[in-house]
């Protein structure tokens, strides 16, 4: 049940006051030790998930930051530049690799054998040295005209996939812009409780399951790619990955857990039985639930553990 501030006890609201404060010194950016009701700070991760993500990409809730907007989309395109540049080298690279599989595979005739055969009888007369005169010499020139080549095709390629980005973020946005979230809720049965009427708030959206929205909007279309280019494979796979952000605080939960069991007299633990001890400390509240709600999974009638004798014996390593 939700309480108001006000009426709070002289205690709570100073913990109410000094929760906020410590939430604007770790994500708002204030230095100092007084409220500044200052807004979040993006990472450079968030303002990428933020354009990938459907929900968010209206930018609505950056009404007066313009500017935030436009650093976002500056950050997005160059993303989306290197993406592309890395998925063309790879089909480039994997093309040779078949092309020359392929070539291998085909030219063990039993005629090129005797070819070859036969040539290798004649150069077996000649000196090793014979032909070393009328090979052209390795210059300068010839590597400074390789790299000018290889980076005037790149500049191409980057011009070619940033108008490419300007036309897919386009039609990516304008598909996000049209979603009827409440007819999507039931289409997809996405189990979501959205108001009867007026404007959906992103919190309503917040436990949408983005798998099902995404393939539905933007994968499992017909032109996908000439559509939204890379951008739906950015949203999933990519620096800016719309599932990648929730994911850290697995590892601070970890890290913070680490740090309540190896105390000062629990600091000669191994590796290994440290990484126990976090994990039946991180599990605590699951294992509970398995033993209230499903013992006959957990398999522990006495609400704990019970060793037999054959378990308790010394790994072999360890003696």
């Amino acid at each position: 049940m939700n309480k108001q501030v006000e009426s709070f006890s002289a205690v709570g609201k100073i913990a109410c006051s000094r929760a906020i404060l410590e939430g604007e010194r770790r994500y708002c950016g204030n230095e100092s030790e007084v409220r500044s009701g200052a807004p979040v700070e993006l990472t450079s991760r968030d303002k990428l998930s933020l354009l990938l993500d459907p929900r968010t990409v209206n930018c609505r809730h950056l009404e007066g930051r313009e500017w935030l907007m436009k650093d976002c989309k500056d950050d997005l395109e160059e993303l989306y530049i290197q993406y592309g540049l890395r998925s063309h080298a790879y089909v480039a690279e994997t093309s040779t690799s078949a092309n020359v599989s392929t070539s291998h595979h085909e030219g063990s005739t039993p005629s090129s054998e005797a070819a070859a055969s036969s040539v290798g009888a004649e150069q077996a007369q000649k000196c090793m040295w014979s032909s070393d005169e009328d090979e052209e010499p390795f210059g300068e020139e010839s590597f400074v005209d390789k790299v000018a080549e290889a980076a005037a095709a790149e500049a191409a390629l980057r011009m070619s996939l940033k108008e490419e980005f300007i036309r897919c973020f386009r039609n990516y946005r304008k598909v996000a812009e049209k979603v009827d979230w409440r007819q999507l809720n039931d289409e997809l049965c996405l189990g979501l409780k959205l108001p009867g009427a007026g404007v959906i708030d992103l919190m309503d959206l917040w436990y949408a399951d983005m798998g099902k929205v995404m393939k539905h909007l933007y994968v499992k279309v017909a032109g996908s790619k000439s559509q939204f280019g890379f951008l739906p494979k950015m949203a999933i796979f990519s620096r800016g990955s719309i599932g990648a952000l929730g994911a850290s605080s697995f590892c601070e939960r970890i890290n913070s857990a680490a740090n309540l069991t190896v105390t000062t007299g629990n600091s000669l633990l191994s590796t290994k039985e440290i990484n126990m001890v976090v994990v039946l400390r991180v599990n605590r509240a699951y294992m509970s639930y398995m033993r209230e709600h499903y013992p006959h999974v957990s398999r522990q009638h006495f609400k704990m553990t019970v060793l037999k004798l054959s378990d308790n014996k010394c790994d072999e390593n360890d003696e």
